[in-house]
């Protein structure tokens, strides 16, 4: 459980210090982290997506309150985003029991890194042309929004491996420092 929650304010303040940077969040990785290295895998899902609703309350309701008409719970993005982690906690759970199969956590832990980027980026960007009025209703349109949104796939990739990254070596000297503690006693 001190895991999990180191993970959470870890994750908090990287998203607020990485703010000014499109699409740079932690959350995706926590996500991917929690599935491999949580045993309550119930918690790898909620966390991230509290933390995630969380900061974007008051980021929306401080920095972007311009943007929105009084208060906001819940902003449109955030759906998009909630959607996304769903399909990608459910691509992690079954990416995290092929590697019990078949032994190689580190290569799918790699793998749910690379691939939730780009689920995350087809789902939200669909909502974006679904509902936002911003392109054309038409095949050519929802090609120009995905056009349109690459540059935001490149900091969402390298944000959630880099992200992945660091929580994978943050769990290890976790585990490691754990498995130290009773032989120490």
């Amino acid at each position: 459980m001190l895991l999990a929650a180191i993970t959470v304010v870890f994750a908090v303040i990287a998203r607020f210090l990485t703010l000014h940077l499109p699409n740079v969040a932690p959350f995706e990785a926590m996500m991917i982290f929690g599935v491999f290295a949580l045993h309550r895998k119930s918690l790898s899902l909620i966390l991230p997506l509290a933390a995630w609703f969380v900061t974007d309350l008051i980021i929306n309701n401080t920095l972007y309150a311009g943007f929105y008409e009084g208060f906001t719970w819940i902003s449109q993005s955030f759906v998009f985003a909630m959607i996304a982690m769903l399909l990608i906690f459910a691509f992690t759970q079954f990416l995290k029991k092929r590697s019990e199969e078949k032994g190689h956590v580190l290569g799918h832990y790699g793998l749910a890194s690379v691939v939730s980027p780009l689920l995350f980026f087809a789902v939200s960007n669909f909502g974006v042309w679904a509902s936002m009025n911003m392109y054309p209703p038409t095949l050519s349109g929802l090609g120009m929004c995905y056009v349109s949104a690459l540059p935001f796939l490149t900091y969402g990739m390298a944000s959630t491996v880099g992200f992945s990254i660091l929580f994978g070596v943050m769990g290890y000297l976790f585990q490691r420092q754990s498995a130290q503690s009773p032989s120490q006693a």
